[in-house]
C-alpha cells in the first residue's frame, strides 16, 4: 500500500499513479521513533517496546487505506520537479551554499554517525559528562545509513530524507486529484507563502541588499516563511507540514480520531515545539468530530488500544528524553524582556498585522468561521506572548503548523476556478499580499547564488561548535531517568 502502481485508464487515455500517502506519512514520522527505541533505549526495554510499537501502530494505520487517490502522472512530474529544485537550493547535501544553522545540524549528524548511541560527550574539566539531548528525529534515519556507508552517505541520505518529507506533504495536499494548473498554483503558494517581512524591514531600517535575511525585522519574534523554514530548520518544518496536510484532507469527512492522536504523538522526537503548535489544531479537529456524532462508540475510538499503547510507549521511553534538563532553557513572558518595556504592545500589533492578519482576514471572508482556521489564527495570536529558547524558538517553531494551514487553505482557494468562487476582487488582494511576502523567499533563494558553497565540516562535534554551552542541545548524562532507561556508554 505504500508503493506506487501505474495503470492506464482506457476511457481518459491518461496514465495515473496510485499511491498511499497517508500510510507512508505515518511511517515517515514513526521510523525515527522506532530507531530511537532500538538504538538509544536499553535493549530489555527498547526491543520489546519497538515490537509493540510497530504492531499496534501498523494495525491503526491499516485502516487508512481507503483514503488513497488516483493522481495524474503529469502532477507527479510537477511535484518531483519542485521538490528537486527546492531541496537542492535549501542547502541539504551541500550542493550549494547552506545557511549558518547547518553548522549545528551538520555537527549533530556527524556525532550521530560517528559516536555510539546515546551520544555522550566526556568532560575534561572535572564536570559531569554531557549527553546529546535534542529533537533528533530528522537525523536518525540518515545517521543510521551513515553508520553503514560513511558521513557523505549520511549527508546525501539526509537530503533524500528531506525530499521524501516534501513529497509526502505535497501528495497529501493534492489528494483530491487537481488538474496540473491547480497543482502548480498550490505548490507555488506553498513555496512562496510568507508574511510581509519586507514591509516590516523597511519600516525599521533600510534593507542592505539582495540575499539579506529579513525574518528578524520585529526583533522579538519571528514567523518564518516556508522557504526560510526549509532552508534553516527542515527538522522542525517537515513534521508540521505533513501533519497539517494530512488533517486538512479530512475537511468535510469523518476524521479517524485515534489516528489523529497518533499523528501528533509521533512528532515530538522531530520537534517538541512543532508538536505544541499541532496539539490545539488537532484537538479542535478531534473535538469537532466527537461533537458531530456524539456516541460512546465515537468516544471509544479515541481510546483505541492500537493507538493508546504506542502513545504510552512514547510517554515513558521517548518524551522524558526530550525533557531532560529543559528547565535550564531560558523562558518567560515576552513583555518581561528587559529592553522591551512599554514598546511591547505596538511591536506586537505591528508584527501581527504584517505577518499574518491580512491573510487571516481574507481566509475568514472566504471560509467563514471554519474551526481549524479560527484555531490556527488564535495560536498565531498567542504565541508571541511567551518566550522559550535562546532565540524565542517557541514562536518560530510552534507557529509552523498554523502557518502551513493558512498557506494550504490559501492555495486551495486560489486554485479553485474563478467561475466557481466569483470573487475576483478579493482574490486579487490575496495575490498582491502573496507577491509582497514572496520577497522573503526570493531573498533566501538569492543568497544561494551569492554566497560560496562550503563543504560539511567533518572534524568538529556539537561540543566544538557550541563550545559546550547549548542547554537546548546538551544535558548531564547522569540523571535518574537516563540511568534507568537509556543504554550505558561503552567502557
Amino acid at each position: 500500500m505504500m508503493g506506487f502502481e501505474i495503470r492506464t485508464v482506457t476511457k481518459s487515455a491518461k496514465l495515473r499513479v496510485r499511491f498511499a500517502p497517508e500510510a507512508a506519512a505515518f511511517a515517515y514520522l514513526a521510523i525515527p521513533n522506532l530507531l530511537f527505541l532500538l538504538g538509544w533505549v536499553k535493549t530489555s526495554w527498547g526491543v520489546s517496546a519497538a515490537f509493540i510499537f510497530v504492531t499496534c501502530g501498523g494495525f491503526a494505520v491499516a485502516r487508512l487505506r481507503n483514503s488513497c487517490r488516483w493522481a495524474r502522472v503529469e502532477n507527479l512530474v510537477l511535484v518531483i520537479a519542485v521538490i528537486l529544485v527546492w531541496v537542492v537550493l535549501s542547502g541539504a547535501g551541500h550542493f550549494v551554499y547552506a545557511n549558518s544553522d547547518w553548522t549545528v545540524r551538520d555537527s549533530v549528524l556527524l556525532d550521530l554517525v560517528r559516536d555510539p548511541w546515546p551520544v555522550i560527550y566526556d568532560s575534561t574539566s572535572g564536570q559531569p559528562s554531557l549527553m546529546l539531548r535534542a529533537p533528533i528525529g530528522f537525523y536518525l534515519p540518515a545517521a543510521t545509513i551513515g553508520k553503514l556507508v560513511g558521513i557523505r552517505g549520511a549527508e546525501l541520505a539526509l537530503a533524500l530524507w528531506t525530499g521524501v518529507g516534501l513529497f509526502l506533504t505535497f501528495t497529501l495536499m493534492l489528494r483530491d486529484g487537481p488538474r496540473p494548473r491547480q497543482v502548480l498554483i498550490r505548490l507555488g503558494v506553498f513555496v512562496l507563502f510568507s508574511g510581509m517581512d519586507i514591509v516590516g524591514t523597511i519600516t525599521h531600517y533600510n534593507p542592505h541588499g539582495i540575499g539579506e535575511h529579513l525574518e528578524w525585522w520585529a526583533f522579538l519574534f519571528q514567523y518564518s516563511s516556508h522557504t526560510t523554514q526549509l532552508f534553516w530548520v527542515p527538522n522542525h518544518a517537515l513534521p508540521g507540514w505533513i501533519a497539517i496536510a494530512w488533517l486538512l484532507g479530512y475537511q468535510g469527512k469523518r476524521l479517524p480520531t485515534a489516528s489523529a492522536i497518533l499523528m501528533v504523538a509521533l512528532t515530538p522526537l522531530w520537534s517538541p515545539l512543532t508538536a505544541i503548535g499541532l496539539a490545539p489544531i488537532f484537538g479542535v479537529a478531534i473535538l469537532a468530530e466527537l461533537m458531530r456524532e456524539w456516541s460512546w462508540k465515537s468516544l471509544a475510538a479515541v481510546f483505541d488500544l492500537r493507538v493508546v499503547v504506542p502513545v504510552l510507549i512514547c510517554c515513558v521511553l521517548i518524551y522524558p528524553y526530550l525533557l531532560l534538563g529543559s528547565e535550564t532553557v531560558a523562558s518567560g513572558r515576552t513583555s518581561d524582556v528587559r529592553w522591551v518595556g512599554e514598546d511591547f504592545v505596538p511591536r506586537y500589533f505591528e508584527f501581527v498585522i504584517f505577518e499574518f492578519a491580512l491573510f487571516a482576514a481574507l481566509l475568514l471572508w472566504r471560509y467563514r468561521l471554519e474551526p481549524l482556521l479560527l484555531c490556527a489564527i488564535a495560536v498565531l495570536l498567542l504565541l508571541p506572548l511567551y518566550r522559550f529558547g535562546p532565540a524565542n524558538d517557541l514562536a518560530m517553531r510552534a507557529s509552523i503548523p498554523a502557518l502551513a494551514l493558512l498557506a494550504i487553505r490559501l492555495g486551495d482557494w486560489l486554485s479553485t476556478p474563478l467561475v466557481q468562487t466569483k470573487d475576483a476582487g478579493v482574490r486579487s488582494i490575496a495575490v498582491v499580499l502573496l507577491a509582497i511576502g514572496a520577497v522573503t523567499p526570493f531573498m533566501e533563494i538569492a543568497r544561494v547564488f551569492i554566497e560560496p558553497r562550503w563543504n560539511m565540516d567533518t572534524s568538529h562535534s556539537l561540543m566544538d561548535v557550541s563550545r559546550g554551552r547549548a542547554p537546548h542541545y546538551l544535558t548531564p548524562r547522569d540523571q535518574p531517568w537516563a540511568n534507568r532507561f537509556l543504554r550505558s556508554p561503552p567502557q
